[in-house]
């Protein structure tokens, strides 16, 4: 687990996170949104991200290409976050946001501010202008993956149990319609994906470079599969993969 202070830890397991316990009043101008992103260790399988938001009832979902698949798995929950905010900031406009994301990384850089990722600091200046423009106030809040159901479904192309969701907590989904992005893609979308990549590759060859003359000054040969090993506050995070969780939520939902 990532370390990110006390600000991120204190949000973690309160009540206001678990959705569960989301009855809302219109008055208090509030919305909620749940996104998640899924990349599996094959890139010709399913690879993706998804989001959707209470306020508008707008769901979504993006399957990664080959180039996409690429960016590692804290870059594109960013994206995911982002692409969120940008889809439905008509809807919010005025509005306090809450986003419901399950990596700790994405949550921390939201909250604080705090990265040396330039993909992270890229999203995050593109973040601010939308919030800045339409008047959104926004909090990030880590909710456990375990119970992240909705951003998780719908990441994977689980659609059915994405509805199933929904349908359980009462929430319903606008025009009964879960939306392809790739047939309708918010502007820029393609050249902020392009330079993610472009980013993630330099990022990546940097990192084997400043391993290999690590090794040659040492002479002893570090084993680093990935050549990721730091936090990915600091830009260098493990480009790890989605776990499925299915069982152990059907297994808490029933109980």
């Amino acid at each position: 687990m990532v370390l990110v202070g006390e600000k991120l830890v204190e949000n973690e397991g309160v009540d206001f996170v678990d959705s569960e316990e989301l009855w809302l009043n219109p008055t208090l101008k509030l919305g909620y949104g749940w996104t998640d992103s899924c990349r599996e260790d094959d890139p010709e399988e399913w690879s993706g991200m998804g989001g959707y938001c209470l306020q508008s009832g707008f769901a979504w979902y993006y399957k990664f290409d080959e180039i996409e698949w690429e960016m590692w798995i804290h870059v594109t929950e960013a994206l995911a976050a982002l692409v969120n905010l940008i889809i439905n900031r008509e809807d919010l406009r005025g509005h306090r946001f809450v986003e419901m994301i399950d990596n700790h990384c994405v949550v921390h850089v939201n909250t604080s501010s705090r990265t040396r990722d330039k993909r992270l600091k890229l999203m995050g200046r593109m973040r601010h202008r939308a919030l800045e423009k339409y008047g959104i106030s926004i909090r990030s809040l880590l909710l456990p993956s375990k119970i992240n159901v909705i951003g998780d479904t719908i990441s994977r192309g689980d659609f059915d149990g994405f509805r199933r969701e929904i349908k359980r907590r009462g929430f319903s989904i606008a025009g009964d319609k879960i939306v392809n992005l790739r047939e309708c893609l918010p502007p820029d979308f393609k050249l902020l994906a392009d330079t993610l990549v472009k980013y993630s590759r330099e990022m990546k060859a940097e990192k084997e470079a400043k391993g290999e003359r690590a090794q040659e000054g040492s002479g002893v040969t570090q084993v680093d599969p990935d050549g990721e090993s730091k936090a990915c506050v600091d830009g260098d995070a493990v480009p790890n993969t989605r776990v499925d969780r299915a069982a152990a939520r059907d297994q808490e939902i029933s109980s």
